[in-house]
């Protein structure tokens, strides 16, 4: 079943979130794996992206080999995220 997973990365800012998407080359390579749409802006404190995935496994595994890959491409790490996930009942269009 589909996931909707609202990310907030608390540290993190528009130069640093470009920097990463860079490196996973997304319009070279496209999406990951299960990833249906993707959206991100900042937030009060930090950047906040919203993702649907076509199931958690496949956000859990892109968490675990793309997306900590391409933070060490950049020379950084991941930080504290915090996420709020739910299955998802709707989806318009």
């Amino acid at each position: 079943m589909a996931v909707c997973l609202m990310i907030q990365f608390a540290t993190m800012d528009r130069t640093k979130y470009d920097e990463v998407m860079k490196a996973l080359d997304w319009g070279n390579s496209g999406p990951p794996q299960g990833l249906i749409s993707h959206m991100a802006g900042p937030m009060k404190q930090g950047w906040g992206v919203v993702d649907v995935w076509e199931s958690q496994a496949d956000f859990d595994r892109f968490l675990q080999a793309g997306l900590k890959q391409a933070f060490e491409q950049i020379g950084a790490r991941i930080p504290a995220l915090q996420i709020t996930a739910f299955e998802l009942h709707n989806k318009f269009p």
